[in-house]
């Protein structure tokens, strides 16, 4: 289960932190804040979709945008990517490099998440 999730970057995300607990978790805003930008972000680190940069947001001079899910287990999966490249990376390990279109089988099994369960 998803235990944090890290926003940078991404959509109307400038640097936002969510925790959540066992069982079902809400969000709740006013329109046009956020929410469903929460559920993307979590989905792109998932499926490494949409492709390309347009959700990227240029809060800072940063030229990236980052997305962190802290698992249960306290294991850690971030995508980050810029205009020219994405990579993946499993806690503090070496980030996978060149990912393109796919989600590196090592992410996927760890995260163990699919449509059913999102």
């Amino acid at each position: 289960m998803i235990k944090k999730v890290l926003i940078r970057n991404f959509q109307s995300h400038r640097k936002s932190v969510l925790n959540f607990v066992p069982g079902v978790n809400v969000i709740i805003g006013k329109s046009n804040n956020g929410k469903t930008a929460v559920l993307r972000s979590i989905l792109w680190v998932i499926n490494n979709r949409p492709l390309g940069f347009r959700y990227h947001s240029n809060f800072d001079t940063e030229d990236y945008t980052k997305v962190v899910l802290e698992l249960d287990e306290g294991n850690k999966v971030e995508l980050r990517k810029t205009k020219s490249e994405a990579k993946y990376k499993i806690n503090d390990g070496d980030p996978f490099s060149g990912v393109g279109f796919n989600v590196p089988d090592q992410v996927s099994s760890l995260l163990n998440i699919g449509d059913i369960n999102i």
